[in-house]
């Protein structure tokens, strides 16, 4: 017994190993498949420790196919082809990136600031709004009715040179004192008395001047100024229509908003209508573009309203009015809205110079623009000179975005809740 143990002590590793083999001829022939397969899976099924491997094998092809997929940098521009990335993102690219972040945030605060000042407008007469008091409403309808803040007197046509045919009255005046000065002067006395003969050839003489001196007055009119502006165009109703009543907060406020919309198309006619070699509007309307502002319609719904209501949060989501306009724009946090329509009476060869220089400078947008010819010798009989080339009428959709960083101190409280809430304000938000 002791030799045998000896044996195996010297031989272990190959006793071992035979008996390994042995146990492997063995199982060759015992059913092993329950020990990977459940045995109750139906044939053809792979369950169990089978099943186990194969999701891991999946996992790994997943994870090679990852690890080796072609990636790009983000395309900035709408063309180009994206350029590779080398490497994924490491901790100094992360901290550069957050760099890049904090650098286009300050940016972007810096341009809305530079909007803010570019949007922001003036009280036409100050202290007047949010909230007027009885003085205060007052002194704007005195201010207004007087020209002193209205905007056709004084604010828009000092800004645009404007100004407009002579009327009938204004005409008959000047005949009036050009006859008199000129041709009744001529006449004769025979025995104290006007002859007879002398008042026939002065009266024939004065009727083939006087249409030529008419127009003259007119050309007159057209010589020293830049542009035609009907002067009880912009008028505000709720003032000029009642003026020995005191103004609501609401028909104040109307009137500075339809103010401020002027003053962004007057501007707007300016940038079209400057010279770029002089830098200087025409003193001449027949050397103009912009020939005359025609109208401006400002419909009852003046906002534009999206889906949801704006809100006075200017961090939240943008409004959205896709079927209000091109531009889908609508009131919002951070911006009101608002739409009108003019009318410009235009150098036909300077369409494109006019429509491309009203924006310029401001939150304006065209939205729909139609074309009229114009009859030039109607015009001349209505006695507007816009001199020898074609003109045409251009009716233009406008877009005016009011910034509410600047705007909203000066809202009635009601006109702001009606803002907020998607409602157009009323004079009853603004007693």
């Amino acid at each position: 017994m002791k030799r045998i143990l000896e044996i195996l002590k010297k031989n272990l590793i190959s006793v071992i190993c035979g008996v390994l083999a042995v146990a492997a001829v063995v199982l060759s022939f015992y059913p092993t498949a329950s020990w990977y397969d459940n045995p109750t899976a139906v044939p053809g099924q792979t369950t169990g420790l089978v099943q186990e491997l194969n999701a891991e094998v999946q996992k790994a092809t997943a994870i090679v196919t990852l690890k080796n997929k072609d990636r790009t940098l983000p395309l900035l521009g709408p063309t180009g082809e994206p350029a590779p990335l080398k490497h994924f993102p490491n901790k100094d690219i992360i901290e550069k990136a957050k760099g890049y972040f904090a650098d286009m945030k300050a940016n972007c605060d810096t341009l809305k600031l530079d909007f803010d000042k570019l949007n922001s407008h003036d009280l036409l007469v100050p202290e007047t709004l949010p909230n007027p008091d009885t003085n205060a409403r007052v002194k704007f309808r005195e201010a207004y009715l007087a020209g002193k803040a209205a905007p056709s007197t004084v604010v828009l046509a000092g800004m645009l040179n404007s100004g407009w045919p002579l009327s009938s009255a204004e005409i008959a005046a000047a005949d009036d004192t050009e006859k008199k000065n000129n041709y009744d002067s001529q006449v004769h006395l025979v025995n104290g008395k006007p002859d007879p003969d002398d008042v026939k050839r002065v009266e024939k003489a004065w009727s083939l001047a006087k249409p030529q001196f008419e127009l003259g007055k007119q050309v007159d009119v057209a010589s020293h100024q830049s542009i035609y502006v009907n002067p009880t165009m912009l008028n505000n109703a709720l003032i000029y229509g009642r003026p020995t009543e005191t103004p609501s907060a609401y028909a104040i406020w109307t009137a500075q908003l339809e103010n401020w919309i002027e003053q962004d198309i007057a501007n707007g006619i300016i940038h079209a209508d400057t010279d770029p070699g002089t830098n200087q509007i025409p003193p001449d309307i027949r050397q103009a573009a912009v020939k005359q502002w025609v109208s401006l319609t400002i419909p009852a719904t003046i906002h534009a309203f999206g889906a949801a209501p704006g809100d006075a949060n200017p961090s939240n989501p943008l409004g959205d009015a896709p079927n209000l306009s091109i531009t889908g724009r609508a009131c919002n946090g951070m911006y009101d809205v608002v739409h009108v329509t003019i009318q410009l009476d235009i150098d036909e060869s300077r369409i494109q110079q006019v429509l491309c220089n009203l924006t310029a400078h401001q939150l304006l947008t065209v939205t729909h623009v139609d074309v009229t010819p114009l009859d030039g010798p109607k015009l001349l009989m209505d006695n507007f000179i816009y001199g020898t080339q074609p003109c045409v009428r251009l009716t233009i959709d406008l877009e005016d975005l009011f910034m509410r960083s600047w705007i909203d101190k000066y809202k009635p409280a009601g006109v702001n809740t009606a803002i907020n809430g998607g409602k157009e304000p009323t004079a009853a938000d603004a007693p």
